[in-house]
C-alpha cells in the first residue's frame, strides 16, 4: 500500500504543474532603449527588446509578460508588468519588443532601470535587462516657456534657441538675436567698386551705395554711366579711355579687336542666312 500511495501522489502533484512550465521557460535579453538622464514628473517612451530562447510561446492568455525588477515588482517608473498584446504570440526563437511610457519620479535622483520576464502565476525566467542608473533631475523651466529667443523644452530640462523668435536675417545664440553667424557683409569697394544702387550685402543684409548725379543712371554694375548721343551708355571710366590720346600699340590692339568682332559678325550672319535657306527648301 505504501508504494502505491506515493505513484498516485507523483500523478496527482504532475497534474497541477502548467504545461507551459513543464515545457521549459528562457529569456535571452538583447536590448533597451532609455534615456540615461531625465526631467522629474515627464514621461518618456522607452524600449526593451527580450527573444524567446524556450520551448514555449509567450501569449498573455498564460501570463507571459515584462516584468519590473531591482527592486523586482517595483512601481518606480509605471506599473510592474507590460503585458502582451491580446491575441499576440511570440514562438520560441523569435524576439519580442516591448515599447511602453514612464513616468519618471517626482523626487530628483538616481533609479535603477531593469526588467525580467515572467509567467504570473509560474515564475521568473531568462536574462534580466543591463541595470541603467536613470538620473532624474529637476524641471529647470515650463515646457513652452519664452526667454529672450530661447524656449523651454517639452520636457521642461533646459532651453532650446529659436531662429524663429528673431527678425528675418538674424539668428538665436544663447537667448540673443544676432546679425550674422560670423558673416562680414560686404562694402560696395568689396561688391566691385560700386558707385550706385542698392545691393545684396550678404549676410541677410542690404547696402546703398549712392546715386548718380549729372543725369547719369545707374548700370547692372553698381556704376554711374552717361549715355552718347546715337551711341552706347558707356561709364565715366570708359569715356576716358575714349578721349585720351591712343599709342601706336593701342591702336593695333583696337584694330585686331575690331577684325575679331567684324569676323564673329560674318560668321553668325552667315549661318542665319543658311538657317534661313533651309527653311525655304
Amino acid at each position: 500500500m505504501k508504494k502505491t500511495f506515493c505513484v498516485g501522489f507523483v500523478f496527482f502533484a504532475a497534474a497541477f504543474i502548467p504545461v507551459a512550465a513543464l515545457a521549459g521557460n528562457n529569456a535571452q535579453f538583447i536590448s533597451q532603449n532609455i534615456l540615461q538622464t531625465m526631467t522629474a514628473g515627464q514621461t518618456y517612451s522607452v524600449s526593451v527588446v527580450m527573444k524567446n530562447t524556450g520551448t514555449a510561446a509567450w501569449t498573455e492568455t498564460d501570463k507571459y509578460r515584462l516584468g519590473s525588477q531591482n527592486p523586482q515588482d517595483n512601481w518606480i517608473w509605471r506599473e510592474g508588468r507590460v503585458l502582451l498584446a491580446a491575441g499576440e504570440s511570440v514562438a520560441p526563437g523569435q524576439t519580442k519588443t516591448f515599447t511602453f511610457d514612464v513616468k519618471a519620479p517626482a523626487t530628483p535622483g538616481a533609479y535603477n532601470f531593469q526588467w525580467q520576464m515572467v509567467q504570473d502565476g509560474v515564475e521568473w525566467f531568462g536574462e534580466k535587462t543591463s541595470n541603467t542608473a536613470v538620473l532624474v533631475v529637476g524641471a529647470v523651466c515650463a515646457a513652452g516657456q519664452v526667454s529672450g529667443c530661447e524656449v523651454c523644452l517639452a520636457d521642461g530640462s533646459g532651453w532650446a534657441d529659436d531662429n524663429s523668435k528673431c527678425a528675418t536675417g538674424q539668428y538665436c545664440e544663447a537667448g540673443v538675436c544676432k546679425s550674422s553667424r560670423g558673416c562680414v557683409p560686404k562694402t560696395c569697394a568689396a561688391l566691385g567698386n560700386y558707385e550706385c544702387g542698392s545691393w545684396s550685402a550678404g549676410c541677410g543684409q542690404t547696402i546703398d551705395c549712392g546715386t548718380c548725379a549729372g543725369g547719369k543712371t545707374c548700370n547692372a554694375g553698381g556704376q554711374c554711366v552717361s549715355q552718347i548721343a546715337g551711341g552706347p551708355v558707356v561709364s565715366d571710366s570708359e569715356l576716358q579711355t575714349q578721349t585720351h590720346k591712343l599709342t601706336r600699340a593701342e591702336i593695333l590692339q583696337k584694330i585686331a579687336e575690331i577684325k575679331k568682332l567684324l569676323i564673329q559678325l560674318i560668321i553668325q550672319l552667315i549661318a542665319e542666312l543658311q538657317k534661313q535657306l533651309a527653311a525655304t527648301q
